[in-house]
């Protein structure tokens, strides 16, 4: 229920070296802009509000620590043109302690800012537990993430144990022929 608010081009690091090399060789790096309400607003020329349209997931070797290495980032996901209001990548991180997303251009009414929220999952057996709902506007509204007890917080208070990756795919006003025109 937190959002980095930064101009860009900008980045968010997170040390992850105090997390053992099983449950960090593989993860799932989900971020959300909870800023924008529709999860694609072009399929009806919607506006979006500091989106990530240009980014790259890095990771990096150097110790862990209080401060984010300045050099030595390699590039593990690069994302060009993207219109979502959410993204989950599956990034293998066998020998990193560093992992950043690195923004450099975003979609928007004002794009020269960027506003997500961000959850680094373990994953060691692929997204067993990473889930995205589609619909309409019911959906969009309902299953929200940026507030309290959404699906992955419930789901977590009742089964401790998880805490599943959850992308709202809401659209408001969208009908099926949207979706028909969309599939080949």
């Amino acid at each position: 229920s937190t959002s980095w608010k930064g101009t860009l081009p900008g980045w968010v690091a997170y040390d992850l070296s105090g997390i053992s090399d099983s449950q960090r060789n593989k993860i799932l790096f989900a971020w959300y802009n909870c800023d924008t309400y529709d999860y694609d607003p072009t399929v009806l020329n919607k506006e979006s509000y500091g989106m990530p349209k240009t980014y790259t997931i890095e990771g990096n070797t150097a110790a862990g620590g209080s401060t984010a290495p300045t050099s030595g980032w390699k590039s593990l996901a690069t994302v060009t043109n993207n219109v979502y209001h959410s993204r989950q990548h599956l990034i293998d991180f066998s020998g990193y302690n560093w992992v950043r997303i690195n923004i450099t251009a975003a979609n928007g009414s004002n794009n020269s800012y960027v506003s997500i929220n961000i959850d680094i999952h373990s994953a060691p057996q692929g997204a067993t537990d990473s889930w995205i709902f589609y619909g309409d506007s019911i959906t969009a509204g309902g299953m929200v993430l940026h507030a309290g007890n959404n699906f992955a917080q419930l789901i977590n208070a009742s089964k401790s144990s998880y805490y599943p990756a959850a992308e709202c795919g809401g659209t408001g006003a969208i009908l099926s022929s949207h979706g028909v025109s969309k599939i080949d």
